[in-house]
């Protein structure tokens, strides 16, 4: 089935035109340009089936006012791979736990990690269950509030990071200590979930921030950059399926 997949996060909006689990065509925008998003969609191909995945409501309502709305919506609820998700839980875990499980992981441990705005950890059973996760802010967003927090410090960015160690001045001590940090805290929330899975787990790495940070992280079996659109229509695609047979 070839579908319109749309993952609405909190600082980008991915659209991307897939068919039989392949992302033909994909583009992104800022998730402040909703409106301007949905305008576009119009414009380019409106009659595909519309899979949509949402952690920011208001862009998702201003979206569907300029374009349609969403044949599935991404939730807990709308699939059936993984048992035991929380009220509330983001429909953009739910979408990368999806797809990481019958892209990767079928029958294994898996450890699903979310590089975005904020940094996520899922962990998921062998059974399909969930096991816990956790949450912290995201690489660019640490520094965006180290600098809002202590005013003495310069903006810092990671688009050209070069890491060589320990830094030389104030802008790449900031972005060496950050990024180093963070790598740290992926590899002790990993220790964590292996241990609460009791055994080996596969690790999938998603989101904005994963092609910089698996440069320098060795702990990830795969990256995929379209895990959640893929999710989102892994899950749309059941769904339909489902629907056409009743």
């Amino acid at each position: 089935m070839k579908m319109l997949a749309i993952d609405i996060g909190n600082s980008n909006i991915k659209c991307g035109v897939i068919e039989n689990g392949i992302v033909l065509e994909s583009w992104v925008d800022q998730t402040a340009n909703a409106a301007s998003v949905g305008k576009d969609l119009n414009r380019r191909d409106s009659h595909l089936p519309v899979a949509l995945c949402s952690v920011v409501p208001e862009a998702a309502r201003l979206l569907e006012q300029s374009f349609r709305k969403p044949d599935v919506r991404v939730s807990a609820d709308a699939q059936k791979e993984i048992q035991g998700l929380y009220p509330g839980f983001g429909a953009d875990r739910v979408a990368d736990a999806v797809a990481a499980k019958l892209l990767y992981g079928q029958g294994k441990n898996l450890i699903v990690i979310g590089l975005g705005t904020a940094t996520v950890l899922t962990a998921i059973s062998a059974s399909g269950s969930f096991a816990g996760g956790l949450i912290t802010l995201g690489l660019g967003s640490t520094g965006q509030t180290l600098t809002s927090r202590i005013p003495q410090l310069p903006a810092i960015s990671f688009d050209s990071l070069k890491m060589e160690g320990l830094g030389t001045n104030t802008i790449s001590s900031m972005s060496h200590g950050t990024f180093l940090a963070h790598l740290g805290a992926l590899q002790s929330w990993i220790d964590c979930a292996q241990k609460a899975l009791t055994g080996p787990a596969v690790i999938v790495a998603a989101g904005w921030w994963s092609g910089l940070v698996s440069k320098h992280f060795a702990g990830f079996n795969h990256v995929d950059a379209f895990l959640t659109l893929k999710g989102t229509y892994l899950i749309a695609n059941q769904v339909l399926k489902e629907q056409a047979v009743t």
